[in-house]
C-alpha cells in the first residue's frame, strides 16, 4: 500500500511539472478530485456491476459517468484557459502534448465513445420495443431478439442467451 501511495504522489508531482496547480494543492483542484474519487469511483463501481451482471440500468449509469467525468475535465481546464493558461507549460513539448493533450485528451475521447456506446444501445432498444409493440419479430444486427404476441400482451426478451 505504501509503495502504491508514493507511486501516486510521484505521479502527481511529474503531472505538476504541466500544470503547476498540481503542485500547490489548488482548492478548485482538490475540490473536483474528493468529487470525482468519491462519486465517479463509486459510480465505477457501480457500472462494473451492472456489466458484468447484465442490469438493465447499466447504460443510465454509464451515461451519468460519462458526463461526471466530461464536467469535472472543463471544471479543471476551463478556469485557467479563462485567465490565459498561467499554470498550463505550453513551451515544453513532452508537458504539452504528452501530459496535457494526449493524457488529457484520453478523458475526453473515452466518456465520448462511450456515450456513444450507450446511445446506440438506447436506440436499439428503442427500435426493438417499436416492433415488438406491433407485434413484427424483428431481429438487430448484435443479438437475435425472440418477440411473442397475443391478443392481451406483449411479451419480449431483450437478454442475449449464452451459446450452449
Amino acid at each position: 500500500m505504501n509503495r502504491i501511495i508514493s507511486c501516486l504522489i510521484c505521479v502527481r508531482k511529474e503531472y505538476a511539472k504541466a500544470d503547476k496547480r498540481w503542485g500547490v494543492s489548488d482548492p478548485t483542484i482538490v475540490s473536483l478530485e474528493i468529487l470525482t474519487v468519491v462519486v465517479d469511483g463509486l459510480l465505477c463501481l457501480l457500472v462494473i456491476y451492472a456489466i458484468v451482471k447484465d442490469k438493465f440500468y447499466r447504460h443510465y449509469l454509464q451515461i451519468v459517468l460519462c458526463v461526471c467525468e466530461l464536467y469535472g475535465g472543463w471544471m479543471t481546464f476551463c478556469p485557467d484557459w479563462l485567465i490565459g493558461s498561467p499554470n498550463l507549460v505550453t513551451d515544453n513539448v513532452l508537458h504539452l502534448w504528452v501530459y496535457l493533450v494526449f493524457f488529457n485528451g484520453l478523458w475526453v475521447v473515452i466518456p465520448f465513445a462511450l456515450l456513444w456506446q450507450s446511445w446506440e444501445a438506447m436506440r436499439e432498444d428503442a427500435e426493438f420495443i417499436r416492433f415488438a409493440v406491433k407485434g413484427e419479430p424483428r431481429v438487430t444486427r448484435t443479438v437475435e431478439r425472440v418477440v411473442t404476441t397475443s391478443v392481451s400482451k406483449h411479451a419480449y426478451n431483450t437478454r442475449s442467451k449464452k451459446s450452449q
